[in-house]
């Protein structure tokens, strides 16, 4: 009972950091919309652009994207075509979440790994964005890197989950090995 409980704990500090980076986007999709309406308004009534929007729509952008995505999967709620794999049941359908979770694991590890490099090379070498206003470049890749990390142990529990449905033997366990 105590593993479970632990298990249980751990869950939902889980779902909760992933819900507060998911937040955070949320929030930075305000702002780029909040950025962008005043900069068309300022450009539209004195000819000029509010310095440092379009830089800071940039890491906006990159925010936005990787700190809701990993949320995203966890729920299943990403924008995917499906009508092959939304007839699969069974062990079928838990074949095809693993390819899809094997496959995700194999991008998104390989964006953790080259992106920490480039993180680390722009971390270390102070590198600047170029723009009207200079932002390192460690910002965007550490977004990029930390969301794709995120995501990766989000694909690791469904590749583990995937693998518990495929090896369950039919009739015992199987309600547990489903989810």
């Amino acid at each position: 009972m105590g593993a479970e409980s632990v298990a249980a704990k751990l869950e939902r500090a889980w779902i909760g950091a992933l819900r507060t980076c998911a937040s955070l986007s949320g929030l930075g999709l305000f702002l780029l919309a909040v950025m962008i309406t005043s900069d068309v308004l300022v450009r539209w009534l004195t000819g000029r652009p509010i310095i440092g929007v379009f830089e800071i729509a940039e890491v906006l952008f990159v925010l936005v994207t990787f700190l809701a995505v990993a949320l995203v999967y966890q729920d299943d709620r990403q924008l995917r075509v499906d009508a092959l794999s939304g007839l699969a049941r069974g062990r079928t359908a838990a074949s095809l979440r693993l390819l899809d979770g094997v496959a995700g694991l194999l991008f998104f590890g390989v964006v953790v790994w080259t992106g920490g490099a480039e993180w680390l090379k722009a971390y270390l070498g102070g590198f600047l964005r170029r723009g009207l206003v200079e932002i390192p470049s460690a910002i965007l890749l550490g977004f990029i890197v930390f969301g794709s990390l995120l995501l990766c142990a989000v694909l690791l529990a469904i590749v583990a989950a995937s693998v518990r449905r495929l090896i369950a033997r039919p009739g015992k366990g199987a309600a547990d090995a489903a989810g």
